[in-house]
């Protein structure tokens, strides 16, 4: 019986540790200019972020106050 408890007791624990971090992952925040996403513009969606959160950005010219040319390679770094 102690070790049926024991197994019992560890998959408990493995499911609120999955479930925890499934509610601590991060958002994924959309941002395309014809606006049909949530943001049109990248620096408002990347201000709205939180550690944790990825920001998508569709192909498009984003243009208006702040924007500037950039570049990301394929890993999505500069």
């Amino acid at each position: 019986m102690r070790s049926l408890v024991s197994k019992s007791s560890i998959s408990c624990a493995v499911l609120i540790v999955l479930t925890s971090r499934a509610i601590a992952a991060g958002k994924v925040i959309y941002v395309d200019d014809d606006g049909t996403a949530a943001f049109n513009n990248i620096q408002a969606a990347i201000n709205y972020t939180n550690d944790g959160d990825t920001v998508i950005i569709a192909d498009g010219t984003y243009t208006g106050e702040g924007n500037r040319p950039f570049w990301l390679s394929p890993s999505g770094r500069r």
